[in-house]
């Protein structure tokens, strides 16, 4: 067997692997470092950011929901620019890192920060 052959088969393996790795992480909604940082529990109670269809997870990585313009070059913008993500964490009771918040179990500790805030907005 030539060299030649060998270091080719060797590298189609690898693309093919490579390949199957970011259709999995694409159809998944993940990035390579949320998909490890969920698998190794290094978060343990992350925003998901990901949709529960795959066609959805799709759309959000390249823009499309048709498979040939998938696979096609194009210069199109991303589906969605971040700002989207910042609104529904924050009416869902995240913070900006991603982490549940704690706004206290009692009602009065509420009403207490609504008050300080009205104190601060108000101008006599």
């Amino acid at each position: 067997m030539s060299f030649l052959l060998v270091l080719n088969s060797l590298l189609s393996v690898a693309l093919l692997i490579y390949n199957i790795w970011s259709w999995f992480i694409a159809a998944s909604g993940l990035t390579t470092i949320e998909f490890m940082a969920r698998n190794t529990g290094y978060k343990m109670d992350p925003y998901d950011f990901t949709f529960r269809r795959v066609r959805d997870n799709l759309f959000k990585v390249f823009g499309t929901k048709s498979y040939f313009e998938m696979l096609s070059p194009s210069l199109r913008y991303n589906a969605f620019n971040g700002i989207e993500w910042s609104f529904q964490m924050k009416d869902l009771g995240f913070n900006e890192y991603g982490e549940p918040v704690n706004y206290g179990a009692d009602e009065e500790s509420l009403t207490k920060k609504v008050k300080q805030q009205i104190e601060l907005t108000n101008v006599d």
